[in-house]
């Protein structure tokens, strides 16, 4: 990395939006919901896709169907976003002891119980 031309570092962040409709557009999954490091962001886009794909023979026209939609599966996502909170922390830890503690437990995970 030191010798290398074209590194860019980005910060980490979460973008939440007040709707997630605009138009005939709804953003579903890492694009709409921000899960955040922690993950969810395909399992948010699967439910949401389920949720409003239901949604849209139900209602007489998209901006309904839009507005089902994101009032079914706002607290879902809530509660996915609160828990992405603080995992940059983990998951982009800024100290060497913290990126030697982060790696030492993922190298544990395969041992853990409750492993399927």
């Amino acid at each position: 990395m030191r010798e290398a031309d074209g590194l860019y570092f980005t910060p980490t962040a979460q973008v939440v939006l007040p709707r997630y409709p605009s138009g005939r557009i709804v953003l579903l999954g890492d694009a709409g919901h921000a899960p955040g490091l922690g993950g969810m962001g395909t399992g948010l886009a699967l439910i949401a896709a389920y949720v409003l794909a239901g949604e849209l023979p139900e209602a007489d026209d998209h901006p309904t169907a839009f507005d089902t939609h994101e009032s079914r599966i706002r607290p879902f996502v809530d509660v996915c976003q609160r828990q992405a909170k603080g995992a940059d922390i983990y998951l982009v830890p800024t100290k060497k002891s913290r990126i030697w503690r982060r790696n030492q437990i993922m190298r544990m995970l395969p041992y853990m119980p409750g492993k399927a």
